[in-house]
């Protein structure tokens, strides 16, 4: 993989997680789901910015709220270890 392909890959992955940041789920599932891929891309975004900063301090504070309520289930883990790893940071 090159440089630009890497360039590329990075910001089609910003732009799709701005896409999704909107968005909620219709269950408490499908909004952890949504909660954990952006987490995820944010994880691995090289276009940080401010702006993104405050979008996943919000990402991260609904899916803190989504773990209360979520019942035990491998999403819960997955979604508990992101949000452990960002809250050690």
């Amino acid at each position: 993989m090159y440089a630009d392909d890497l360039a590329q890959l990075n910001k089609d992955i910003h732009n799709e997680m701005n896409e999704l940041y909107p968005l909620h789920g219709s269950t408490p599932e499908q909004d952890a789901s949504l909660c954990l891929a952006l987490l995820l891309g944010y994880s691995v975004s090289l276009y940080a910015s401010l702006e993104d900063d405050l979008k996943r301090e919000h990402i991260l504070s609904r899916s803190l709220e989504l773990l209360e309520t979520l019942p035990p289930s491998p999403l819960k883990d997955d979604l508990y270890t992101v949000c452990k790893e960002y809250m050690s940071v």
